[in-house]
């Protein structure tokens, strides 16, 4: 006589032959799923690393986006600015891999260091391309934000820039220590976060100090990657790569609407 079925029967899970469930049914009631199904991830990966890929990639990105577009503008030698943006192009995903080896604990794999070098010919053989990418495409970043942010809204974003603002400040009274590299690295987080202010209020109009914004940028995000590796202060670090990008952009887009470049900018760019 066949046993009798039900939901209370634990000897089912010991003898598969007399289990007539579904595989459905053993995948949803047992929780196993498939190495990587969508499930599987949103168990074991959603909220941890893969949030943490995506996040590095898209801080890879908008870095090579701030690179570029201050080499554009501040290195007038086509050669030289090539070679410069190529680099850029490697040593940031360089980089982006080697912090998220030190995230496992681990080095350089040998695919790791292939990749990196695969990054220069790659940049150079597609460097138009990649030229409407990280430019174009990130100039108009750069405006569009400022557009909607403050040539539309000024009154509100000011005050979430200003809130912003005091929020990072306030926070990194936490990395202040006697340590001189704490020290700096403090000390330049606060200078990135007011550098956009300041831009305004010395003078948004002077072509030295738009092209010293951009140097400062791009000097901040490398210093921020030095005094990392001294500090490990991973906040004061996302403070100075955030704001040199937010920074960066409030340049731009004052430069332009000094010049007059936004209003025909918005005339062009955004409603046609």
């Amino acid at each position: 006589m066949a046993r009798s079925k039900d939901i209370y029967d634990m000897q089912r899970f010991n003898d598969p032959c007399d289990d007539t469930r579904t595989q459905t049914q053993i995948i949803w009631e047992e929780g196993i799923h498939k190495r990587g199904s969508l499930r599987y991830k949103w168990d074991k990966d959603f909220g941890k690393m893969d949030f943490y890929k995506f996040g590095r990639k898209l801080t890879s990105f908008f870095m090579i986006v701030l690179f570029w577009t201050s080499f554009t503008v501040t290195v007038h030698n086509t050669t030289l600015r090539a070679v410069l943006q190529a680099g850029t192009f490697t040593v940031v995903n360089a980089v982006s891999i080697w912090f998220y080896r030190l995230t496992q604990d681990k080095r350089y794999t040998k695919l790791n260091i292939a990749y990196i070098l695969l990054c220069i010919p790659f940049a150079l053989v597609f460097y138009r391309s990649l030229d409407l990418i990280f430019y174009y495409l990130g100039f108009n970043i750069y405006m569009s934000l400022y557009f909607f942010c403050y040539y539309m809204n000024r009154v509100p974003a000011l005050m979430i820039r200003f809130l912003l603002s005091f929020t990072a400040i306030y926070r990194l009274r936490g990395s202040i220590s006697k340590n001189p590299f704490d020290i700096v690295n403090t000390a330049l987080a606060v200078i990135t976060v007011l550098a956009g202010p300041l831009y305004n209020i010395i003078g948004s109009d002077s072509i030295s100090l738009y092209y010293g914004g951009f140097i400062f940028a791009m000097a901040a995000v490398v210093a921020a990657m030095l005094l990392y590796i001294k500090t490990r202060d991973k906040y004061a670090r996302n403070v100075i790569l955030f704001f040199a990008f937010i920074s960066a952009m409030e340049i731009v887009g004052s430069y332009a609407e000094i010049t007059g470049t936004m209003a025909e900018y918005a005339a062009d760019g955004i409603w046609q």
